[in-house]
């Protein structure tokens, strides 16, 4: 049977990439904050997950304000890293699942969803970030969601909790155990308030041990 083992929230800001490019986890400035991480690493190790699906905003490197979809699903087969200019490099690329990238899509387009979907899709810090984080021995495949920030509360919170049942219904790919990461930026600035669905409050995947990270 499909099972989401959890959600990790956290922060991608730029800074946070530049301190990991440059090595500086056990400066005295950075270490308390990446000392943070050592139960989310624990809890990761222990539940060993096979796919994150990742809900995260791209920042110029697929898509521009001109052109700017309100979804966007990938479906490549692998994410490699781009510096979208704050000359962050060294992040290693990500494997994909196109398998479940398409059961995703098809799930979302029954439910009147319109998303964009990308056979091809580069990565920024929103996705990197989080990775080096939470997991960065992580040898999982990654499934890529993405949302253009100027998106409203209610489509983004909406697509989120359909998307989250798709995965939990993964039909012959319910031998995986999924993990969801979310990058923390909506269209509040990137505080993850739940009153905008940042935190996918009223997800699946809250009564299926969203907070155990914190808490192991």
């Amino acid at each position: 049977m499909s099972e989401i083992v959890g959600g990790v929230f956290t922060s991608h800001v730029p800074g946070i990439g530049a301190a990991i490019a440059k090595g500086l986890q056990q400066d005295p400035y950075w270490k308390p904050f990446f000392d943070g991480f050592a139960p989310v690493h624990r809890f990761l190790e222990r539940e060993k997950p096979d796919v994150a699906v990742v809900f995260y905003n791209d920042h110029g490197l697929n898509f521009f304000l001109d052109k700017m979809p309100t979804f966007a699903i990938g479906a490549a087969a692998d994410y490699r890293h781009e510096d979208e200019g704050w000359g962050i490099g060294g992040f290693k690329p990500f494997a994909g699942h196109p398998a479940l990238s398409w059961h995703i899509i098809e799930q979302v387009v029954g439910d009147e969803f319109d998303p964009v979907t990308c056979q091809s899709m580069l990565v920024d810090h929103g996705v990197c970030v989080p990775f080096e984080l939470c997991w960065p021995d992580a040898e999982a495949f990654a499934q890529e969601l993405e949302r253009g920030t100027e998106a409203t509360p209610r489509p983004q919170r909406a697509l989120g909790d359909r998307a989250l049942h798709a995965v939990l219904a993964g039909g012959e790919l319910d031998d995986l155990r999924r993990l969801a990461i979310t990058d923390g930026a909506d269209d509040d600035g990137g505080r993850g308030d739940e009153r905008h669905g940042g935190n996918l409050a009223h997800s699946p995947m809250r009564a299926q041990g969203t907070h155990s990270a914190l808490s192991s």
